[in-house]
This record gives C-alpha cells, sequence and structure tokens, in this order.
C-alpha cells in the first residue's frame, strides 16, 4: 500500500502513546519499526518501538503508532520531518518507511502528556544536545549499521 504524504494538511491534533511518562520533552531513538493493524479498530498502522535516552528514564522504550489514515497522516509527516526522512512529503510504500526507519535509527525528541494510562504526543522535534551525547554519536552516524556505540548495542530490539 502507498502511504500518501503528498498534501497532507498541517492540522495539530494530538494522538495517543502508551503507558505515560510525566509531562515533558524526551528524546528518543527508534529501535523498531513494524506494520500492522490497530486492535480495536483494525486501523492500518505502523508502531515505532524508540528508547528514552537520557534523564531519570532513560532506556525506558516508549511504542508511538501512526495511524494511517487520511486524518492522521498529518503526524506521521511531523514525525519524519524531524528524524530527516529524505522526501517525507512525497507518497512512499509503508515496507520502504518502515526499512529506512530501522536502518537510519534516527534520534528526536517529543513533547508528552499524560492522558489516563497513555501519553499524548504532542509534538516532534530535533533531540537536544543532551540527547545527542547520551548517545555518544550525531544523527549522521547514526544512518550507517557499521557503528560500534554501545547505548545502542544495547537496545533490545
Amino acid at each position: 500500500m502507498t502511504i500518501r504524504l503528498s498534501g497532507v494538511p498541517k492540522d495539530n491534533a494530538p494522538s495517543g502513546g502508551n503507558d505515560p511518562l510525566p509531562e515533558g520533552r524526551y528524546d528518543y531513538i527508534v529501535g523498531k519499526a513494524e506494520l500492522g493493524v490497530s486492535p480495536t479498530k483494525g486501523t492500518p498502522q505502523i508502531s515505532v518501538w524508540a528508547k528514552v535516552i537520557g534523564g531519570p528514564y532513560n532506556n525506558k522504550t516508549r511504542i508511538m503508532n501512526f495511524y494511517l489514515t487520511e486524518a492522521s497522516l498529518w503526524r506521521l509527516q511531523e514525525f519524519l520531518i524531524v528524524c530527516g526522512y529524505p522526501t517525507p512529503r512525497a507518497d512512499i510504500e509503508e515496507a520502504e518507511l518502515v526499512e529506512w526507519l530501522e536502518q537510519e535509527t534516527p534520534i528526536f525528541s517529543a513533547f508528552t502528556e499524560p492522558n489516563g494510562k497513555y501519553n499524548d504526543y504532542k509534538g516532534f522535534g530535533k533531540p537536544s544536545s543532551e540527547g545527542l551525547k547520551a548517545v555518544n554519536a550525531v544523527p549522521s552516524a547514526m544512518s550507517t549499521n557499521e557503528t560500534s556505540n554501545n547505548a545502542l548495542d544495547d537496545l533490545p530490539f
């Protein structure tokens, strides 16, 4: 299936996450991505496993679901722009996107608020300098699978 990112409106509706962290900005590194469907409604989605880097929640894994519906694609597009995806406004095959996320292991930040037993991710941004230091790398160094960075070797993905 082709994900139609061209022409996605710049909406700012919040979306959920998984068991909550306290409100704040956290740096993350992507470890795994997969295609699936929402267990409640059967909505197609891409699930991204990301690990908090630095701070008191260091190494805590979060799962961020990006629903592949027309009304929700703005969120995936915002995420891809922050992660440095080369063509975030062009259509792409789902499998290619999952492969890119796993090969590039992008580093990003997200502002989160607790919402019951989940987190609402209110926006994505570039990682802080502390987040980059926590993995002892810069984003360009993350784009190869030849890294020997110990922080990355510890990811359970």
